[in-house]
């Protein structure tokens, strides 16, 4: 079967991890992240269980990862800034250690992300947390993350195709196209909101002369 190797894009599977409840899926990413920055050892065995799940979702790791280079090459910077320093010159084992065990801790949070993504569709998270308006804005916020791997994967094709080297010098150009397409979506989003009369918190349908009027009458 062919996947989308978008990051964070759902993938089909019939899978007992693709089927899990979604409410188990979304406390056990909580509990798993936080467990990553506890300690070497909750680290080692939370990478150990992500990789099991990996496994029983039939995702191999390498798409699991996919996306994280740059969140990598950040964090090798701050550690290399943190743990190195040029007067006099010298190694911070300490800041190194702790630097070390940052990034790992991000990187796992990320994969974990990544497997809840990955196995777990939009309207699931979107039905996971009901028809409230916090809710509907908690699924909203979830539902961004998908799309901006999606974007930037777009928007990198692009970029590479028109001859464009891949580095950090990239971000310059990138980052604000994909910020303007998020921005765009959000006005669409809220935009069909309003066309499926979902208006003042409340699903309720009225024309624009009759919200004009219930706006200058304080309803």
């Amino acid at each position: 079967m062919a996947y989308d190797l978008t990051p964070y894009c759902y993938q089909h599977g019939t899978t007992v991890i693709h089927k899990l409840n979604v409410k188990i899926k979304l406390v056990a990413f909580g509990i798993l992240s936080f467990a990553s920055l506890w300690s070497w050892y909750s680290l080692a065995v939370t990478v150990l269980i992500l990789s099991g799940v990996s496994l029983a979702a039939r995702l191999k790791i390498r798409n699991v990862v996919r996306g994280a280079k740059p969140l990598l090459l950040l964090m090798l910077c701050v550690t290399v800034y943190r743990s190195f320093h040029i007067q006099p010159l010298y190694c911070d084992l300490e800041a190194l250690g702790d630097s070390i065990f940052s990034l790992l801790s991000l990187m796992t949070s990320f994969c974990a992300g990544s497997l809840l993504f990955s196995t777990t569709t939009a309207g699931a998270l979107r039905d996971c947390f009901g028809s409230s308006t916090v809710s509907l804005s908690i699924a909203l916020m979830l539902n961004v993350i998908p799309r901006f791997f999606e974007m930037w994967e777009n928007s990198t094709r692009a970029y590479q195709a028109r001859g464009g080297k891949i580095g950090v010098l990239m971000l310059i150009p990138l980052l604000p196209l994909v910020l303007e397409r998020l921005i765009n979506g959000a006005v669409k989003t809220a935009l069909a909101l309003e066309t499926r009369c979902y208006y003042n918190n409340t699903y309720e349908c009225y024309s624009r002369s009759d919200r004009k009027d219930r706006n200058r009458s304080g309803h």
